[in-house]
């Protein structure tokens, strides 16, 4: 018996044995690629990552030789961020902060990173950043610390070596410095604060983590009893500081802390200004020649320096700003209180008077209300007079007087009266009722006749 091989299906078989091989092979195929180029890619990193760090190197070198040729400031004055390129100049625009541009080289691998650098002044360390898009399409950036020579501290004034015998500790550059804090209280505040002028003044302090001897206080203006108060065996402290006459007034505490990065710290008094004096002014009392100014002064604690009454003919301001115009006179008495001021006036005219008083906190005045003087006695008189009359007297006169008369008398007298009484020319003195009956002498003499 023949046996017989369907040879349809033998063949079937073998095309499914060559698919099923080019599937598995490419799988294979794939993860291989796969592998590779994340093998080229980690190859790529670590390549672009060990040249971004020398990029950073080679900023710190040339920071480096400015450092130990004292021209560092060049670098620590920029505020924000640069790049230094390899002449040592300063460039401030990203563009110009290439690798490339830089090194003056070109277009060449460098050009895909960019390097930037920043100085932090209280940190005392500069920071080179370098930028670039690695193999994958993702941005990279690697970050290291640069700390200058001049930023180190060495023992402070007063403190023998073995105080200082301690080890900084060594830090990973990009982790954060131990937590510190230094703060100033101003009356129990942290902000700035208005407080009165020549006031006591409570000044507090509180460190934490700070290197014990390395705090220095100051202030602006120079505050006696505040300049070295220095918290060096204790965290917490404080001074009562005497008067506070200056605005402002700045208080400050520097510190070290652990990682001998400096900090400071400081506070604001906003000082009053003194009180001004308070003026105030009566009614004055006045003749045809002459009146009495009055009013009241108080310094307010503070010692007078000017005071003075003002008069004249043209109106005065309502402000407080010494007159430029007019007269003026001391008050009496020039310390304050109750002040009064005696001045001679021309007759029959309108006047107007200001009394201005200044201390330490400024000048204060106030005005009175304007007056007018009156008309004088004529210089000479003939008839019958009646009324009161105050005041000197220059003149002659003839007739008969009915009235009082207060002052003195240069002149002719003649009159007539039907009944004697008698008239005391002498200054200051009151005659009642009437002019007696007087009769002219030659000069000097008088002819008195009493009753």
């Amino acid at each position: 018996m023949k046996l017989r091989v369907n040879k349809k299906w033998q063949a079937g078989d073998t095309i499914i044995e060559v698919l099923l091989s080019m599937t598995i092979l490419a799988v294979v195929a794939a993860a291989a690629y796969a592998t590779s180029t994340r093998s080229l890619h980690a190859g790529l990193n670590s390549q672009d990552r060990d040249q971004a760090v020398s990029l950073a190197q080679q900023q710190i070198e040339i920071i480096k030789n400015a450092d130990n040729s004292s021209a560092v400031s060049n670098y620590t004055s920029q505020t924000g961020s640069f790049c230094v390129k390899s002449d040592g100049t300063i460039q401030t625009t990203t563009a110009n902060c290439s690798a490339s541009a830089i090194n003056n080289n070109g277009s060449n691998n460098s050009s895909n990173f960019t390097v930037t650098d920043s100085y932090d002044n209280s940190a005392k360390r500069f920071t080179i950043t370098t930028t670039w898009t690695a193999a994958n399409g993702h941005v990279q950036q690697t970050v290291v610390y640069y700390k200058p020579n001049n930023s180190y501290v060495g023992c402070p004034t007063g403190h023998t070596a073995s105080d200082c015998n301690f080890t900084i500790p060594t830090r990973n550059p990009q982790t954060s410095p131990p937590a510190y804090s230094i703060n100033l209280y101003l009356d129990g505040s942290t902000s700035n604060k208005n407080v009165g002028y020549n006031g006591t003044t409570n000044i507090t302090w509180s460190t934490q983590n700070i290197v014990s001897g390395t705090c220095v206080a100051s202030s602006t203006p120079t505050i006696s009893n505040w300049v070295g108060a220095q918290p060096d065996s204790s965290p917490t402290g404080g001074i009562t500081s005497p008067g506070l006459t200056v605005n402002p007034t700045i208080f400050t505490l520097t510190c070290t802390a652990l990682d001998t990065t400096r900090q400071s710290t400081s506070i604001q008094a906003n000082v009053a200004s003194p009180p001004t004096p308070t003026v105030t002014v009566t009614a004055p009392t006045f003749n045809y020649n002459s009146a009495t100014f009055g009013g009241s002064v108080n310094p307010n604690g503070y010692a007078l320096s000017y005071c003075q009454f003002w008069y004249g003919t043209s109106a005065y301001g309502n402000n407080n700003t010494i007159p430029t115009s007019g007269s003026s006179v001391n008050c009496n008495p020039t310390s304050g209180g109750t002040v009064s001021a005696a001045v001679s006036l021309s007759s029959s005219t309108t006047y107007y008077f200001k009394l201005c008083a200044t201390n330490l906190g400024g000048t204060t005045c106030a005005i009175g209300n304007a007056f007018t003087t009156g008309a004088p006695p004529p210089a000479s008189y003939t008839g019958s007079y009646t009324g009161s009359y105050t005041g000197s007297y220059t003149g002659s006169y003839t007739g008969s007087y009915t009235g009082s008369y207060t002052g003195s008398y240069t002149g002719t007298y003649s009159c007539y009266y039907p009944h004697c009484c008698n008239f005391n020319s002498s200054p200051g003195k009151t005659n009642y009722p009437t002019f007696g009956s007087i009769y002219g002498l030659p000069s000097p003499h008088f002819a008195i006749i009493p009753c």
